[in-house]
């Protein structure tokens, strides 16, 4: 008998603590998880799942979304090798939809197929979770994960979300499962209709005495491609860099580059330097550039850069790894660039008073210690660093969103991420401002001062150009 008093108790204290946890606060999607501190949620026992083993989880949402976080006792690759499903009832009737642990699920999330499955009609459909704009952070492996599932936009309440009481299960399928909560039991969500928060999230202008960077995969040469170079030059026209890094221009000559910023800034004088895919321009006088590891997508170089009232050096990296599954060759990448970093401090080239950024698309899809090693700016060996302080992330948001994701194809089978990154040494530069451009999440009154239309970034490219304006510190 006290055994069933428990067992009640806990499944009592499930419910009631994770039931409308909805407060102010707001989780912002960006791969770091010190905002879900203000969402408790639930803990689970270890050592009771065997390739997974799932240890806790929290949820919010808002007017759009379902947020959901969890942990594992180990890193895990949540897209590659995971065989993790989240079950999610929307009607709150066991007896419809997929039969999963005494609930009935009208969505399936599934991790290793990359795909979501609906349940909620006589004939179940599945597709891919980048076409239904699943977000889940970080892309390489972690311990914990942050996901968000847009079903509570207007056009699926009553068609997908047919009760205030949603059921969710997560379960990691091995040959020792693990369910969270554990079986027969599940999640217990009440859920309110939020309405839309009011943005007021803006483009400022370029402070006094700062200076714009931008860093922009353009996928496949955009800025000279017939179809899209236009888009391209409105952008960077609204922009108005002082740096520029560019990706992917594989067949772009480095004239054919100064043509197009010609186009952009008539009265502009732009240096501009080209390694494989990439171009580095800049608006600054340029000391030197460096080829930093040969057959590398890696260029640096050293500008000055004169401010209304500041003049200093500031050392750019303008970084493209390699992709997808290459764990081991993008390992090498970063542990060339930070030996090269080594070379130019014992030559004297630069140090640690001396600005330093890194942009570029650096594919952290892989593990975890290839984005520590990029940030600490050591090598593998653990090293020396850049100048004894951690490189900070700049990991800016879209406007008037709570997201940072820089990279998105609904025809890949991946979902959005995060791609593209900015590293500066925040020893000696600060931040003014910084944003992830997306055209769909401006306001109206910046689409028509800047004369950019709604769909100009998705026509453009698959990445989303990244803007941070800097000052010296």
């Amino acid at each position: 008998m006290r055994h069933f008093w428990l067992f009640i108790f806990l499944f009592f204290l499930i419910s009631y603590t994770l039931k409308g946890q909805n407060n102010n606060e707001q989780i912002v999607m960006d791969g770091f998880f010190e905002d879900w501190n203000a969402f408790p949620g639930f803990i689970d026992s270890e050592f009771d799942g065997e390739e997974i083993d799932l240890v806790k989880y929290s949820l919010t949402y808002d007017h759009q979304n379902l947020y959901l976080y969890f942990e594992t006792t180990r890193e895990i690759d949540l897209f590659d090798g995971t065989n993790l499903k989240i079950y999610f009832d929307l009607d709150g009737n066991s007896n419809t939809g997929e039969n999963i642990n005494t609930i009935g699920a009208e969505l399936i999330l599934d991790f290793a197929k990359k795909e979501i499955s609906f349940f909620h009609t006589e004939n179940p459909k599945t597709q891919s979770m980048s076409s239904f704009d699943v977000l889940a952070l970080p892309t390489y492996t972690s311990k914990a994960f942050e996901i968000s599932i847009p079903i509570l936009k207007d056009e699926f309440i009553n068609t997908l979300v047919k009760s205030t009481t949603i059921n969710i299960q997560l379960v990691a399928e091995s040959t020792t499962e693990d369910y969270l909560p554990n079986l027969g039991e599940y999640f217990s969500e009440n859920i309110e209709i939020l309405k839309a928060p009011i943005f007021y999230d803006t483009i400022s202008f370029k402070q006094p005495n700062t200076f714009r960077l931008l860093h922009y995969n353009t996928f496949h040469d955009g800025i000279t491609n017939a179809e899209r170079k236009n888009e391209f030059k409105a952008l960077v026209k609204a922009i108005n860099p002082d740096i520029i890094s560019f990706n992917e221009l594989w067949n772009t000559t480095e004239e054919q580059a100064k043509l197009f910023l010609n186009s952009c800034f008539p009265n502009e004088v732009w240096s501009v330097k080209k390694i494989s895919g990439n171009i580095t321009a800049t608006k600054f006088e340029v000391n030197q550039w460096f080829e930093v590891s040969k057959g590398d997508r890696i260029l640096g170089g050293l500008f000055t850069a004169k401010l209304e009232t500041d003049t200093f050096q500031v050392y750019h990296t303008n970084m493209h790894l390699s992709c997808c599954a290459k764990d081991d060759q993008r390992k090498k990448q970063i542990l060339a660039n930070n030996l090269f970093v080594d070379s130019l401090k014992t030559n004297q080239i630069i140090n640690s008073k001396k600005p330093m950024i890194i942009s570029g698309d650096i594919n952290l899809v892989g593990f975890k210690e290839q984005y520590d090693n990029r940030l600490r700016g050591k090598d593998f060996d653990n090293q020396s660093d850049y100048d004894n302080t951690e490189l900070a992330d700049v990991c800016p948001k879209s406007l008037n969103t709570n997201v940072t994701r820089t990279w998105r194809d609904a025809k890949s089978k991946y979902p959005p991420g995060r791609l593209d990154y900015i590293f500066y040494s925040d020893s000696n530069l600060k931040i003014v401002q910084s944003f992830v451009l997306d055209t769909e999440t401006l306001l109206e009154k910046d689409l028509k001062r800047l004369g950019l239309s709604k769909t100009i970034t998705t026509k453009a490219s698959d990445h989303l150009p990244l803007v941070v304006d800097f000052s010296i510190n």
